[in-house]
């Protein structure tokens, strides 16, 4: 009998029939190519309940796909006929110059050997504003050799009506490389060229009010499948290469700065024909997984109807003018500047106000080469 203080103590034996006791050990190897297939399957059952669960979401949300992914159009709306986008850059079948449409004659394309690299070449768009001055954006100049760019003429750069070399570059200096910031430049030709190539621009006249009105915007966009990833939406003409000037059109939702504010966009954003993709739409998160940030854009509204030939800019078209009807003039206000990387639905452009350039721009007007509205 033990009393609270006795320990008790079993003795428990360990040897069987004379033998010695010995431990088995399992080797890591057979434990290993018993979890691994486990572990595969469970990855496997984790990746298709995430993949469902965001289809769910996706689905109970209508989350548009200018939020999600990338989308089939690229730049312009793949349930209207690609042809009368740029019969409009053209000019022609029915899209003539006059007070319903502006002429595109203005729009160039811009070629350069690349300072970074000389073996290839950089290019652009751009819009002629008077006979030796060029406006574009300054992310397209800053890469170009002044002492083999050219300014080419017509609506097809394959197809040219003149090439004008480039005599002197004008990047604004406050533009800085690594942003978007004050992304303007003037590009100074080496002789005049004709009136019928030459834009008005807006001068100093007010374009802040220049919300739910339409513009009309140009370039020279990337839509070779060789050179862009434009997927359904790629096109080629005669010559097999794609070179033809586009145009399309859209509601400016959003005009930025103040009549002097250096940093300043006219801003719309690419509405889809179902009305899912109203990026700027009144309570915006100015965010979306295929751009990113956009909310310095600003507050405001947006409607989520599309204009006929709704369009948005796509790799290549930067640089080129936007139109817009002030007092019965169609007037360049602004050269396309940037936006997100695929340029499918929902796409938020943006697009350098020239009007608050304007001292920057007439202080290189000189004698033989004035510039317009200066």
């Amino acid at each position: 009998m033990l009393d609270d203080n006795d320990t008790s103590v079993v003795m428990i034996d360990v040897t069987r029939a004379g033998g010695n006791f010995t431990k088995k050990e399992v080797s890591w190897g057979k434990i290993l190519s018993f979890l691994l297939p486990l572990g595969i399957i469970f990855l496997l059952l984790v990746s298709v309940s995430v993949g469902v669960l965001i289809s769910y979401i996706s689905d109970l949300l209508e989350i548009p796909e200018g939020q999600l992914g990338d989308g089939d159009e690229y730049g312009y709306r793949l349930d209207i006929d690609s042809d009368m986008y740029f019969d409009l850059g053209a000019n022609k079948n029915g899209f003539q110059a006059n007070d319903e449409f502006p002429s595109f004659d203005s729009t160039v394309y811009i070629e350069g050997t690349c300072i970074d690299e000389p073996d290839y070449y950089c290019s652009g768009s751009g819009v002629i504003v008077s006979s030796r001055w060029v406006f574009t954006a300054a992310h397209v100049a800053i890469d170009l050799d002044v002492s083999d760019t050219y300014v080419v003429i017509g609506s097809d750069y394959e197809n040219y009506e003149d090439a004008v070399s480039v005599s002197e570059i004008f990047i604004h200096p406050s533009y800085k490389y690594e942003d978007y910031h004050y992304d303007f430049a003037l590009l100074k030709l080496g002789r005049s060229v004709a009136q019928q190539y030459i834009g008005e621009w807006v001068g100093d006249r007010g374009d802040l009010d220049l919300i739910n009105s339409k513009a009309y915007i140009s370039g020279f966009g990337d839509l070779d499948e060789e050179f862009a990833d434009c997927g359904k939406a790629c096109l080629e003409d005669q010559s097999g290469y794609f070179s033809q000037r586009r145009a399309w059109t859209n509601i400016i939702d959003r005009v930025t700065g103040s009549a002097t504010t250096g940093n300043s966009y006219i801003v719309y954003d690419f509405d889809s024909p179902d009305g899912k993709n109203n990026s700027l739409r009144k309570g915006s998160s100015g965010f979306s997984y295929d751009q990113g940030d956009f909310s310095y854009a600003g507050k405001g509204n947006s409607s989520q109807d599309p204009t006929n030939l709704e369009g948005t800019s796509v790799f290549g078209d930067s640089g080129g003018p936007m139109y817009a009807n002030i007092d019965g003039v169609w007037l360049v206000v602004a050269v396309t500047g940037h936006g997100s990387e695929f340029s499918d639905y929902g796409d938020v452009a943006f697009n350098s106000r020239v009007s608050v350039y304007f001292d920057w721009i007439c202080s290189h007007s000189e004698t033989g080469a004035s510039i317009k509205n200066c």
